[in-house]
């Protein structure tokens, strides 16, 4: 029997591996970049809400010196005092013009907050007023107040209400507990 020849191997620098795995990485690298650039696309100016500091909703409300009634919001904050039940209700969302009282109380017996806001808030403070609305933005309406009040800012659920002097971060500590514990207690909530 006579003896094989041995083989001849490429050495890995010789072979095609480097070249392979060089032309994979600058794929990743352009699918990367690519994917970054699109998400950069997005709203530049969001809005950092700051982290929740109070856990209890009437220290929060305390803390941000604002009123926390139960029962019929009043006509104070431009809210029906008790809305019947209502076949076109306010929906979710943010509103340049205020929907109608009756609109309003009717999304609030479907278990929506309303945040209503003074109409000479600026800018940043109307852009942190939207950051807690899109947070849930099912169940949240943002609206101007019709009625002009001294409060900065109020939020309504069914039968309940939490209105505050100005916006500070403890007002959007009491604002998010409020939502949080409110959101959905209408009685005419969809099943």
């Amino acid at each position: 029997m006579s003896p094989t020849p041995p083989r001849r191997t490429r050495s890995a620098s010789g072979s095609g591996l480097p070249r392979y795995v060089l032309s994979w990485v600058a794929g990743a690298t352009l699918v990367a970049a690519a994917v970054l650039a699109l998400l950069g696309r997005g709203e530049r100016d969001t809005v950092a809400l700051p982290p929740v500091r109070q856990i209890e909703l009437s220290a929060a409300a305390r803390a941000a010196g604002c009123a926390l009634r139960f029962g019929d919001p009043g006509p104070e904050v431009g809210l029906p005092r008790d809305s019947a039940i209502l076949r076109r209700p306010a929906r979710a969302g943010v509103y340049q013009q205020p929907p109608s009282p009756a609109a309003l109380g009717a999304a609030m017996r479907q278990g929506l907050v309303v945040i209503q806001h003074q109409r000479r808030l600026d800018d940043e403070e109307v852009e942190r007023l939207q950051a807690l609305q899109r947070a849930v933005p099912a169940g949240t309406i943002l609206t101007p107040e019709r009625v002009p009040s001294r409060y900065a800012v109020s939020i309504a659920g069914w039968r309940r209400l939490l209105a505050c002097p100005r916006l500070t971060d403890a007002t959007v500590d009491a604002i998010r507990l409020f939502r949080g514990r409110f959101i959905g207690a209408g009685p005419d909530r969809p099943a």
